[in-house]
């Protein structure tokens, strides 16, 4: 099995990729341009969401909540 890419997102340190299956979606961090995405195969839509601080981990809760942290640079 060959690689391909899905989001052609042009991330410039794309990391965090988290499958939820429930949501049958996939979210992923840019850490350098502080942005967190989801990506809907089904459907081909992507969502971007763009914060004021690297977004550096995420992950899913048990009901279905996505939880990000982010690194405070003050």
């Amino acid at each position: 099995m060959e690689p391909i890419c899905i989001v052609p997102a042009g991330d410039v340190c794309g990391e965090a990729a988290t499958w939820d299956a429930a949501a049958n979606r996939v979210y992923w961090t840019d850490i350098n341009r502080f942005l967190l995405h989801s990506h809907d195969p089904d459907s081909g839509a992507t969502r971007t969401h763009m914060f004021d601080q690297p977004v550096v981990a995420l992950s899913l809760t048990d009901k279905r909540v996505v939880c990000w942290s982010l690194l405070d640079h003050s």
